[in-house]
């Protein structure tokens, strides 16, 4: 991101003179209009943002290297944990057009775009786009390529032994990987979404604990429950189970299972961002994720399957992708780190909002309209703050998920008195005659 300039203070006293201009970089207009005296004079930095926990603050590294690199490691901090707006005033946040799990993340995020300046790009939906979904395998299988199942079913075995055993990996994981997938290749739509109804009804989802070739196993369906599934209410169950039920009745898709929610998840991570941006973008600002840019996304769905889901596929993509561009030199462990830890910070983040939680489950919105189980959210919620128990991935996720969306509503009734679409006459709409054209 191109970091923000400041010029002469402005004319006049007071407070307001002592503060230092900001000078525009066209980031809103386009960042790409520079004026000629601009042009004359050096090159601007450009700042690269990364997050650590080995700094107390905000450190500018130098990068000899790169001499127009600024490097800035943000650390993790009480400010920036997730759920860090809990501990003061909830309803005080943005208000985004739909709730999002992004919204308890939005203090860390909005620390690294107030660091990254005026114009923001970051890697959001690399892994949505450029990677396989694993409900991918069916497709291979829909289409006679049963071959090339071997190589991610290797991948996934290999993570397995290392992880849970011999046992688990060289045996358990590919026949459940495997038997999941020519399940999914020959179950109709239907017949899919009556099963999930049925799960739904008694209560039958997965906690997504497990290993890798489990979890994988697990996305192997038309439809799978969200993460907040096993804390709804029975109504709200019954309820969906409704839905899906109807769904049922009508036409199938188009497309094959794999794609099908391939395409369904790339919109649900889409839709997040948008989250994101809503929250924590900054006055000025341009934030930027290159890889869900519309020719990205044609782009990458012209991939054959695969070839996406090959083992270090993305990475192997990107490379040739860097390569077309002249740039060569990237070391041969490029991009091969471990993932970042995420579960560690969303725990530290709930003990530290641990009051602000139980304040706000006290009489939630959510309970209040019949849509969750309060007893089990809360009995979640206190295991979730202790450092003892432990709690998948998922579980934080569906956590994330309900929290968000508590949030919001309390945010959207903090606002509802006094709002300019409120309280208002409903208006007069002419009364239309139909026409009927031959």
């Amino acid at each position: 991101g191109a970091p923000r300039r400041t010029g002469p203070a402005p004319a006049g006293s007071g407070a307001a003179a002592d503060r230092p201009a900001v000078v525009r970089t066209g980031a809103v207009k386009g960042s790409w209009a520079r004026t000629a005296a601009r042009l004359r004079t050096a090159p601007e930095p450009v700042a690269a943002v990364t997050s650590g926990e080995a700094a107390a603050g905000p450190v500018a590294v130098p990068a000899p290297d790169v001499p127009r690199l600024r490097h800035t490691v943000l650390a993790t901090g009480p400010d920036t944990l997730p759920y860090a707006d809990l501990r003061t005033d909830p309803t005080a946040g943005r208000l985004t057009d739909e709730p999002g799990p992004e919204l308890v993340t939005a203090a860390w995020a909005g620390a690294r775009f107030e660091a990254g300046g005026t114009d923001h790009l970051t890697g959001y939906g690399a892994r949505h786009v450029l990677d396989g979904h694993p409900a991918r395998l069916a497709d291979l299988l829909r289409a006679g390529r049963s071959r090339e199942l071997l190589s991610p079913v290797a991948a996934l075995a290999g993570a397995d032994r290392a992880a849970a055993g011999v046992l688990a990996g060289a045996l358990r994981t590919p026949l459940t990987v495997v038997r999941a997938a020519h399940r999914l290749a020959r179950s109709r739509w239907a017949e899919a979404l009556d099963d999930t109804a049925v799960k739904l009804t008694l209560r039958r989802t997965s906690d997504g604990g497990g290993t890798a070739g489990t979890r994988s196993a697990d996305d192997l369906a038309w439809v799978v429950p969200g993460p907040a599934a096993r804390w709804l209410s029975d109504e709200a169950l019954s309820a969906v189970a409704l839905r899906l039920r109807l769904a049922a009745r009508e036409p199938a898709p188009g497309e094959h299972p794999g794609a099908y929610r391939a395409r369904h998840a790339l919109h649900r991570h889409a839709r997040g961002f948008r989250t994101l941006v809503h929250a924590t973008e900054q006055p000025g600002q341009r934030l930027h994720a290159p890889f869900l840019d519309n020719q990205v996304v044609r782009a990458a769905r012209l991939l054959p399957d695969d070839v996406r889901l090959q083992p270090g596929a993305r990475h192997a993509l990107l490379r040739s992708v860097l390569a077309g561009t002249g740039r060569t030199d990237l070391p041969p462990d490029w991009g091969r780190g471990p993932r970042p830890d995420r579960t560690a910070p969303a725990r530290a983040g709930l003990r530290l909002a641990a009051d602000g939680l139980a304040e706000l489950f006290d009489a939630p919105l959510l309970a209040e309209a019949g849509l969750i189980d309060l007893t089990a959210v809360r009995a979640a919620l206190a295991r979730a703050t202790d450092r003892t128990a432990a709690l998948p991935p998922p579980a934080l996720a569906g956590l994330a998920h309900l929290v968000a969306t508590e949030l919001w509503l309390r945010r959207v009734r903090a606002r509802r008195h006094g709002a300019c679409w409120t309280g208002l006459p409903h208006p007069a709409h002419p009364v239309l005659t139909p026409t009927r054209f031959r």
